[in-house]
């Protein structure tokens, strides 16, 4: 088994100084870098957007299932 370093590409986005410092701190707090910390940020947004779309996947299928019983 290797251990390959994941494909990176430079994000540069605006940020309100206070913003910028909240998270800086944060990632300190962490003793985690400002990359990561944003990184897990966009993990957890998208891992909550999946899950609203199965929910309605779900939700969708269920109501076919009980207009086809009508």
């Amino acid at each position: 088994m290797t251990i390959t370093a994941p494909n990176r590409t430079a994000l540069y986005c605006h940020l309100t100084q206070d913003a910028k410092d909240g998270l800086t701190q944060l990632a300190k707090y962490h003793r985690t870098s400002l990359t990561n910390l944003v990184e897990e940020g966009a993990h957890m947004v998208i891992r909550s957007h999946l899950k609203q779309i199965n929910e309605r996947t779900n939700l969708s299928g269920q109501l076919e299932t009980i207009n086809s019983t009508w």
